[in-house]
This record gives structure tokens, C-alpha cells and sequence, in this order.
């Protein structure tokens, strides 16, 4: 379905500036929302864990250390969440014991979701895109993957691809390799070379 809705995506690798111009832009009107891809599966962590997505935030930044090991709640949570079947839970994380956020952010995202359900993020921000008014202006701030890019172009979005020259505290995780700028047109590119004022 094509949302009448105006959207604008950012894609990029970490600390290239996609937060910022989506801050930037919002910074313009009170009709522009800003929908962030891993949100989804904080709010999935938040219900494992029992925590607010605030507390949960507070925990990562604080690198607070706990133990918790999968349960019943858990697999049901992530059965309900994922329909991934109780057996591939169990034998994926069953006998993992978790100790941080991060952790939990980690396993969770890469053992079970992007191996079973690789378009469940996804699907959940299409969502809660969906659940905003036709009046609103949405900016995606974290396409990683293939399969993001282009479900958000599928529905009418424009995803950008930010690149910040010079700058090498780079992560090879797969989210980060996934998606590469010659992946874009050249409208699609935008070289982050200027101060922040200039770039918004």
C-alpha cells in the first residue's frame, strides 16, 4: 500500500549523521515524526525484561549487569512477537544467560530475528508509519539492511544514503556492511562534509 504520507529515510553507517538530520528536520514543524527501525525490538526487550523503554535506554547507556535466563514468559513473548516456533527459541537462546542490554539487544536481533523473521522490524515500523495521519511528515533514521530500503521505497519513501568523509570509528558488523552507497542513485547520496548547521 502507498501511504500519502511524505517519507524520508536515512541510511548510512553509525555516527554519519542520520540522527542528526532527522533531529535537524523535525526542528522545522510539528508535523514531522521521527521512526526509528530498532525501536521495535527495544519495545519486544522491554516486554522480556519488564522494564520501560526509558529504563531500558538508562540500562544499555549505564551498562547495568543482571542475570536472566530464557523462561516460559520468554518464549511465549517472542513466540507471540515473531512466530518462531517454541523449539527454535529454546534451542537458539534456551540455555543462553544474559547479562547486559546490549546483550539481550544482540542475541535477540541476530539469533532469532534476522534468521527467522528478517522482515519483522520492518514490518513493524510499516505499521506504525501506517498509524500516523496523512498529515504528518515521516523520517526514518536507521535503514541497515537491503530488505528495508526497499519495503520503505515499496511504500513511497525516499531513502537517502549519508556518508561522512574521514571519519573511521566504523563497526563491521553486518548492519553496518549491509547496505552501501553505490546501493543508491546519486540523488540519493549525501555527503555529510559541512557543519551541522549547513547540512540541516
Amino acid at each position: 500500500m502507498i501511504k500519502k504520507n511524505r517519507i524520508i529515510a536515512f541510511a548510512g553507517r553509525k555516527r554519519s549523521g542520520k540522527s542528526m538530520l532527522a533531529k535537524g528536520i523535525r526542528e522545522y514543524s510539528s508535523n514531522i515524526v521521527i521512526v526509528t527501525i530498532a525501536d521495535n525490538l527495544k519495545f519486544l526487550c522491554c516486554k522480556l525484561l519488564n522494564r520501560t523503554y526509558d529504563e531500558l535506554n538508562q540500562m544499555k547507556d549505564d551498562g547495568t549487569i543482571f542475570e536472566a535466563k530464557v523462561d516460559d514468559y520468554w518464549v511465549s513473548t517472542i513466540k507471540r512477537e515473531l512466530n518462531i516456533s517454541d523449539d527454535i527459541i529454546r534451542k537458539e537462546i534456551g540455555e543462553h544467560i544474559f547479562t547486559n542490554v546490549r546483550e539481550v539487544l544482540q542475541i535477540i536481533g541476530t539469533d532469532l530475528i534476522r534468521k527467522y523473521s528478517p522482515d519483522w522490524h520492518i514490518d513493524k515500523t510499516i505499521e506504525r508509519i501506517n498509524s500516523y495521519g496523512d498529515d504528518k511528515i515521516i523520517v526514518v533514521d536507521d535503514v541497515r539492511f537491503p530488505n528495508e530500503k526497499r519495503k520503505i521505497e515499496e511504500i513511497g519513501g525516499d531513502v537517502y544514503f549519508i556518508i561522512r568523509p574521514n571519519y573511521w570509528d566504523v563497526s563491521n558488523h553486518p548492519s553496518e556492511k549491509a547496505l552501501k552507497y553505490t546501493d543508491f542513485n546519486d540523488n540519493r547520496i549525501i555527503i555529510n562534509e559541512y557543519s551541522k548547521e549547513q547540512m540541516i
